[in-house]
């Protein structure tokens, strides 16, 4: 596992990256990765040696205001001062191209959990030609009524306290997450039924922080763009599309936000497009303790477009 750092071009913003697999000189296609909201990217290291076992290189990068890019303790959980809701799809981008550099001559599959989902929705409205297939994991529910006002708020808020922490808008943002569950022991049990996940969620300085009112109001205009229908016209329609989530997971309506966001594509001519959703599981699908059979379908998914040149 290769620590490296590539520079935004739109700001020269230092960004952390991760090359998982840097043994593995002739892979049959790589993988690229965009973690979730308030965690980074070195949690998904179990995940990228299976794959390097099945001959598959695994990037990542942690995002603005995550991890390693954080230069200093206050730039955590904060994106930007404006427009991180573009920095963060065009630090994807500049992710891609360098891996591209790298392996001109292999395919490129995209994949984003949670936040990373909807960064990567956004991504594919505007760079979906840049890539050979994308995987859309834990994905949030469509842009409703609840996400109006939450802009609203966080709109008000970001205008005098933009850098500020809220308890009260992080509260706000994950309400009722826990509340499907029985015998619940952190406040963390929606992520995954393994105990032993969650305890080192919380345990991480890295993982479950607060984040700023910008934050919020980057994530939800993510959100809000990831749900128009029109931005889907520039999507290739002939890009294989895999949307998995777990069936109890909060985060996306308990499998029906995601069913939503899968019609839609549907809906918008995309042919290729498949869905699956997991009886059981929770939020992070990967750290479930059945992990296995996802582990599984998306080395399936891959392998089917590697076959398919």
């Amino acid at each position: 596992m290769k620590e490296f750092y590539i520079y935004s071009s739109l700001d020269n913003k230092k960004l952390c990256c991760i090359d998982f697999s840097e043994n593995l000189k002739n892979p049959k296609i790589v993988l690229q990765i965009c973690h979730g909201m308030a965690e980074h990217i070195r949690r998904y290291k179990d995940f990228a040696l299976f794959l390097e076992k099945q001959g598959i290189r695994v990037f990542g990068m942690d995002n603005r205001g995550h991890g390693k890019t954080c230069e200093a303790e206050e730039e955590k959980g904060h994106i930007a001062d404006k427009e991180g809701n573009i920095k963060l799809i065009e630090d994807v981008y500049d992710l891609n191209k360098y891996i591209k550099e790298q392996f001109p001559d292999k395919k490129i599959v995209i994949f984003g959990h949670s936040m990373g989902s909807v960064i990567v929705r956004n991504f594919l409205n505007k760079y979906s030609d840049s890539v050979d297939g994308a995987i859309i994991c834990g994905t949030t529910e469509q842009y409703g009524m609840k996400h109006r006002f939450a802009m609203l708020l966080a709109r008000i808020l970001s205008r005098k306290n933009g850098n500020k922490r809220s308890n009260f808008v992080n509260r706000l943002g994950f309400s009722g997450y826990n509340s499907g569950i029985k015998n619940k022991n952190t406040d963390f049990d929606w992520l995954t039924r393994d105990e032993k996940v969650v305890e080192n969620y919380i345990l991480d300085k890295d993982c479950g922080f607060l984040c700023t009112n910008t934050f919020f109001l980057d994530l939800i205009t993510l959100i809000r763009e990831a749900s128009d229908k029109k931005n889907l016209e520039n999507i290739n329609k002939d890009l294989p599309i895999l949307f998995i989530s777990g069936k109890a997971d909060p985060v996306g309506a308990y499998g029906r936000g995601v069913l939503k966001g899968y019609r839609m594509y549907k809906k918008a001519g995309l042919k290729n497009v498949k869905i699956k959703l997991y009886a059981q599981m929770r939020h992070e699908i990967l750290n479930e303790i059945d992990k296995d059979k996802v582990y599984l379908d998306i080395y399936k998914f891959l392998e089917s477009i590697y076959e398919n040149n």
